[in-house]
């Protein structure tokens, strides 16, 4: 297997534009092949290692069969992300302070959770106005259940019937990839 997938990368270049357009597309699928079948040996090693230790055998080895690759790491968004934390948080915490705001605990936490939420994002801004905007469609519906509709309820057949029209709904626009999770637009 590996001597063809080595066969197919190995393609000689041609002074022919579309040969050589078809030779880099060749050599790119032989990477993604090779990828492809280290990725299924180190499945199958997993596998044999679970089927060892299941049947109480001791672990052969002590790292894992997936080698030692190392994935992109982007330290500088790390270390970007990480001192917008420590700053919203200081903020949050600065004011709940000076202030004296009984509830302020709340707005420094969720500072932090917003902060952790994000951190992957390159440009989080617009994930964080999707989230601003969804959060504010929620605040009047569950207002309405909190104040009207929860005091009626006496029993769990009673909570069905107030909670079917909203989950049915919402239940509706899940499936609907356009509808299910918006692109933070």
């Amino acid at each position: 297997m590996r001597r063809a997938i080595d066969a197919l990368g190995a393609t000689p270049p041609d002074a022919d534009p579309q040969a050589r357009w078809g030779s880099a597309l060749r050599i790119g699928l032989a990477g993604r092949l090779e990828e492809l079948v280290d990725g299924w040996n180190a499945c199958a090693q997993l596998r044999q290692d679970i089927d060892e230790g299941l049947k109480g055998a001791a672990p052969l080895r002590r790292t894992a069969a997936l080698g030692s690759r190392v994935l992109h790491r982007d330290y500088g968004m790390a270390l970007l992300s990480a001192l917008a934390a420590v700053i919203a948080i200081c903020l949050c915490g600065a004011f709940w302070i000076v202030t004296g705001w009984p509830m302020g605990s709340a707005a420094t936490m969720m500072a932090a959770v917003f902060c952790c939420f994000f951190a992957t994002m390159d440009d989080p801004v617009p994930a964080i106005h999707g989230f601003l905007k969804w959060t504010l469609w929620s605040i009047p519906i569950s207002a309405v259940y909190v104040l009207v509709l929860m005091p009626t309820v006496q029993d769990f057949g009673m909570l069905v019937v107030i909670c079917a029209p909203l989950f049915l709904l919402l239940g509706f626009y899940l499936p609907r990839p356009r509808t299910s999770c918006p692109r933070w637009r």
